[in-house]
Order: C-alpha cells, then structure tokens, then sequence
C-alpha cells in the first residue's frame, strides 16, 4: 500500500463533512439493528455454488425467500465495467427499487457473482461489494469512470457522528449507502463453516495485533492504530474486556490457536512466509484484515502455495469473516483496525464492524463473510403468547413477551411475511388486527424485538397461529381452494368473465391478474366485465369449486376483459389443491379451472351443443378422454382444425374429473383450416 495525493485527499474531506454533518444530525427513526429482513441475497443464475451458498445460507439465516435475488452475469472473478453496470448494478437497483424492498440494509454477494471490475483506473480494478455500497443512488448510472471519485470516509461511516446501528436509510449527502459482503472462499465446505461459524459464534478467545517495527509515513500512521497508545486497537479490546496479545517485535507472529481476531502486515511483513501466515488458527466468529493491498485479488486456491499473503487463506483456519483489497487501495485508504475490533466487541455485527472502519466507498476492498454475524451482540429474549387461541373479529390481538436488560424499544409484528403492526409499549407488547380480513387457517407469525441501545440488536420468536372466522376475507380466489364446502369466503375485485350458468344461475369469476377463476352461483347475473364483490358459502360441483353466493355486488365495468391463456389440450385443469379442491384426472402444473383460456385442435366428434377437439397431447393411459369437450353454440364441421377461447371447466367421466372448455359466444371459435 501507498500513500495518496496530498491535494486529492484534501479535495475528498470537503465531501466527508457534508455526509458526516448529516449523520451527526441523523433521527432515531433511522436506526436498525441487523436481521434477516434486512439482507438481500444476490445469486448469479449461471453459478452452481452460487445457488447452493445461497440456499443454504437463506434457510440457515431465515431470510425471507422475496430477499433473494437472481442475476445473469458472467461467474468470471474479473469483470468489465459495461458488465459490472449493466449486469449487475443495474439489476440489483431495480430490485431494491421497489417498496417491498426499503428495508434492505445489507447485501450479501455469492461466490460466482464477479469479485472486481475494470473502471478504466490506473490504480487497478474495483471491488464490486464496493461499488455496491453505493447502488442506492441513481446517479451510479451515470458513465464517470467512477461517480464518488471515490468517496472518502476518514475514520469510518460513522466517525465522528454517534456511534448507532446501521441503517441504509441514514441520509449520507442524500445517497442511499448499503453494507456489501459477499460468502466466498476456496470451496462450498469452507463457506458453509463461515456461515455455521458465525451463527455459533460465541465470545472468547484472543486478539492477535502483529505491528511491524522501523517505518515511517503513513505506515507509521496505521501501524499506530494497531497499539499500544490512546484509541488504539489494543487499547479499545482490553478497555472492553478482551484477551489481546501485541506483538512490537520484528518477528511474524504464528502459532496461535483459538484466536477471535487478527490483524497484521501479511506479504508486507519483512519476515512474512506462507507457513507462518496459515499458522495460526481461529475460534467461530473471528474476524480478519491485514496491511497488505492485495489479499482479496482472488478468492480461488491459487495453483502454488509460493505466492503472497491472501485472505482467503485463512478461511481454511476458521475464521468467519474478513476484508481484503482486490488492487492497489494506498495505506491511506486500509481498514481501521481500533474502529472494527472496538465496534465489534461492542455487539456490532461484522458487517457494521468492518464498515466503520472504511474511509473509502466505491474503492478496492471486499468485505467476506456473513454480516449478521454478531458475537458479542445480546438480543432481547422474545416469545409470543397465546399462539393456541385462534384470531377472530375484528379487533384481534397478537402478543410477544420481550425482554432485555438494556430494555426494548419496540417489536415488530409479521404474519405471512408481512409487517402487520409495531409496539413500543412492554414488557407483554400487542398489536391489534383485523383478523376479518386474512385467510382462515394457519398464519406464519414472527415476532423481532429491538434492543434499547445503540446497536439495536434483534432478537426473534417465530410460531403459527389460526385465524377463524364466520366470513374469511380473502386476498385471492386461489386461497379459497384450500377451504371446505359451508366455508363462507368474501371476494373482492373480480372480473366476470362469463355470465352464464352452468350449475343453475351464475357467472364465472377471476383474477385480474389471471392466476384463479371460480363459478359464482347466483340469482344475479352481472355482465361481463364487470368488477364485483361477492360473499358466499364454498361449494363443489362437477369437479369444480364454487362460490354459492348470499350477495353480489357490481362496483365497476373494466374496458376490457383479461387475455386469454393459451394452454395446450393436456395441460387444461391442472393439479389438485390441497383436500378440498380436485384437479382433472392425470391434472399437473397449476389450476387453471375457472380461468378464461385459448386451446386448439383437430375437431374429432360432435355432438348436440358441444363439439370435441384434440391436439395429441392427450394419453389414454392417463386421461379418461383423449380430446377435449367444448360447449359452444357454434359446431364446426369434423376434421377442421380450430382454436378455442373460453372458460376451462370441469365435469365428470366414468367418476373421473375431466377438463372441458365453455365458450361464452360463436366468436369464441375460430375455424383455421377445414
């Protein structure tokens, strides 16, 4: 490492005062301690052990399955800055675009996911988790080389503001800035021990700070922050109660077991060699830099153990957690080793650990390991109660003890995923919710109780309550399937796509989306494409489900009805839902009964108001038919070959389910050729 142009320093603080100002000034409304809702799992969709690291990481940090994001790229280590932006910033800011992701803090990289790009600097290539810090703004597409040139952080993101959990929402000079890492290393099994690692991870063990003796200028300066004086790494492990061994010699230190953290000079060491470097080995959760600007030049085992030092290298030893710099960073720019141990050992995960003691975004150095990995961390101790009382009425009530002995400021209340409500009143805290207005049956509930001091850990309860109701209130046609007959549901927002009867009177029904459909039977019949609201008793008939309706209301009249979807002969029906709703004999993918869909083929029969067709996709040995029956006031001739639009339905054949298709005029049916 080198030290950087005095007069390009100087212009980089003008930038840090802006930012550092508006953290100093920060609300409290901004803070959050890490979790699972706060990551986004980035996969690349050409990399086997991409996909395997990140399922395997999702399940075992319960990360929601809407946070995992799949991207194209090439699985190159080394990639271009046309590839970098386009594919893969720019697919990654579209994705946190949207409202359901605002509360991402965090992004975590897959190996196979690019470890740096060529921006065109002559100082080397960028690290990508670096880059990323920075997808939060718009103007990263700009096509600057690099658009933060780059940004300077002396002393950390947060110094010399208040020392608080991470939030990506802190108004950094109006730039939305993330916590980037990435889980690699040379193999599956390693990977997987940095991530059991830090979920294991308990405190313990020892600190090694290996200095180097005789220099001078800025290696003098960082040198320093290693110990023994006043702020220095040394001093901030032993004034928060960790074991430390400083090393002041010339010697390279090795042979050290069950470390929690080490930081030295690595290939920068006069007396380094690689047999000393992967001496020493580490307990779960340690955490690992050097003074060296190429440790994370690849995250690949190197063909020759002959080469310099690489951070990877102890990830084979057990650590769990590391930074390294893909090119040539300056010294100026390394790691802050008394900011990230301090932090640390204060209960910061490593995510926030190591980001405090960046001074430089969008640069060369690449955090690894999982960032909620949090050692030292005391999360409040939550349960929630009364989870065998089902949610009924209007006026529910979900409960979760929680605990701390700092306190809690608040938890937060998920069903299914999403956030129903928060409480900041304890220690039993409650929310109120409209259980008329969810599913009956069972419901995923979680529970994340917040620690009442700077780093905001989160503590977590997760269970599964039932919901009940006279009336369920349903989101979808599709959540009707899973209820039996007498169950009375109430829809809202449908479209009628048929309004003519075929188990008495009625009208089919379906998403504007075009995932559901179901018959309504009904004395009203509104027209078709009309919006409608419909409250009713759950029925079955012929194979299909149906709504027998106490009231239908009509709210609008669309322009237009949904398209059509174009299914083959085999494929029309579909599969069996749950106990309560059949698919047609031999019925795979998903239900499409109910929905208004095209199909073709060759007429092969006909009879009084209905005609038969088929495209070959129908086996005997699997279905009770091998054409489709369709109702229609228009019959083609036998031996033409048409296309079909109308209602896929249901009907029974030698007491199987079989699909049909009801069309709704003569329009519906086209004669392609006789």
């Amino acid at each position: 490492m080198e030290g950087r142009n005095a007069l390009q320093r100087v212009k980089l603080l003008q930038v840090v005062w802006v930012i550092v100002s508006c953290i100093a000034f920060s609300g409290q409304s901004c803070l959050a301690g890490g979790g699972p809702r706060n990551v986004l799992v980035v996969v690349n969709s050409r990399s086997s052990i991409s996909k395997q690291i990140a399922d395997y990481y999702r399940q075992a940090r319960k990360i929601p399955p809407k946070n995992v994001l799949y991207i194209n790229c090439p699985e190159a280590e080394y990639v271009t800055k046309d590839v970098c932006e386009n594919m893969i910033r720019k697919p990654i800011y579209d994705y946190l675009s949207q409202p359901s992701m605002n509360d991402i803090d965090y992004i975590v990289l897959t190996k196979g996911v690019p470890l740096a790009a060529d921006y065109g600097d002559s100082t080397g290539r960028y690290s990508v988790t670096s880059i990323l810090t920075c997808v939060g703004d718009p103007s990263i597409m700009k096509p600057t080389p690099n658009p933060y040139g780059p940004y300077s952080l002396p002393g950390g993101v947060w110094l010399p503001g208040p020392e608080i959990a991470w939030s990506s929402k802190l108004p950094l000079a109006n730039h939305r800035i993330y916590c980037v890492t990435r889980l690699d290393g040379y193999s599956f099994d390693t990977i997987k021990a940095m991530i059991d690692g830090g979920l294991s991870a308990v405190p313990g063990g020892t600190y090694l700070l290996d200095k180097r003796v005789n220099v001078t200028g800025w290696y003098y300066v960082v040198n320093e922050r290693l110990g023994a004086g006043d702020g220095s790494a040394y001093a901030k492990l032993i004034a928060n109660g960790a074991d430390v061994f400083l090393d002041q010699t010339s010697e390279f230190k090795t042979g050290f077991s069950n470390l929690m953290g080490y930081f030295g000079w690595g290939s920068n060491d006069p007396n380094y060699s690689y047999s000393k470097f992967v001496g020493n080995t580490f307990r779960p959760g340690a955490i690992v830099d050097t003074f060296y600007s190429f440790s994370a030049r690849t995250l690949n085992k190197p063909s020759s153990i002959n080469y310099d030092s690489l951070i990877a290298e102890l990830f084979e030893k057990g650590a769990c957690g590391g930074n390294g710099f893909v090119s040539e960073p300056y010294v100026s720019t390394a790691t802050f080793p008394n900011i990230l141990f301090d932090r640390y050992t204060k209960g910061f995960n490593m995510a926030e650990s190591f980001f405090g003691a960046m001074n430089e975004l969008f640069w060369k150095s690449c955090i690894i390991g999982d960032p909620l990995m949090a050692p030292y961390a005391t999360p409040p101790q939550v349960t929630l109660l009364s989870l065998d009382t089902p949610l009924t009425g209007t006026n529910a009530k979900l409960k979760a003890y929680a605990c701390d002995e700092s306190g809690v400021s608040k938890v937060d209340f998920y069903i299914d995923d999403e956030l129903i409500g928060s409480s900041s009143v304890g220690p039993v805290f409650e929310v109120t919710i409209d259980s008329t207005q969810m599913s009956i049956g069972e419901h995923k509930v979680e529970a994340i109780a917040y620690e009442n001091t700077p780093v905001a850990t989160q503590g977590f309860a997760y269970g599964i309550v039932n919901v009940y109701n006279e009336v369920s209130k349903v989101k979808k046609i599709s959540q009707t399937f899973a209820y039996p007959d007498g169950q009375k549901v109430a829809v809202s927002d449908k479209v009628v796509t048929l309004a003519r009867g075929i188990a008495g009177p009625g009208f089919y029904i379906q998403e504007p989306d075009r995932t559901a459909g179901i018959y309504v039977k009904s004395a009203v019949t509104p027209i078709e494409g009309s919006m409608v609201d419909v409250v009713g008793a759950m029925s079955s008939s012929g194979g299909e489900r149906v709504i027998v309706a106490d009231s239908v209301i009509t709210k609008a009249t669309t322009a237009a009805l949904p398209r059509p979807i174009g299914i083959n002969n085999s494929s029309l029906g579909g599969a069996s839902v749950g106990p309560y709703t059949q698919g047609v004999a031999g019925g795979k993918g998903p239900r499409n009964i109910g929905l208004l869909v095209k199909t073709w083929g060759r007429v092969v029969g006909i009879g009084d108001g209905w005609f038969a067709i088929s495209d070959g996709s129908l086996r005997k040995s699997i279905n009770v038919r091998d054409f489709i029956r369709v109702y229609s006031s228009a019959v083609p001739p036998v031996g033409a070959f048409v296309s079909v639009v109308g209602i896929c339905g249901s009907e029974q054949d030698s007491c199987r389910n079989v699909a049909i298709i009801r069309t709704r005029n003569s329009d519906d049916v086209a004669i392609i050729r006789k």
